[in-house]
């Protein structure tokens, strides 16, 4: 029974990591997208990229035999 809490208890560090990724490329996606979105409508050439958010490093590893 332990082994399985321990189990799940790994499986939601993942899925709250994925999350946590996931949320953090819908926003950034949706920040460029409102930056071209403001280019159209005022016809200038300038458009910054935002940087890249480095959410690998919080991901934790998968353990031998879990897929």
């Amino acid at each position: 029974m332990r082994e399985l809490r321990a189990a799940d208890a790994q499986e939601i560090a993942w899925l709250n990591a994925d999350i946590e990724a996931l949320v953090g490329a819908l926003h950034q996606s949706t920040a460029e997208n409102s930056q071209l979105h403001q280019r159209l409508v005022r016809g200038t050439d300038v458009v910054r990229v935002l940087p890249r958010l480095r959410t690998v490093d919080a991901i934790p590893p998968i353990p031998p035999g879990f897929v």
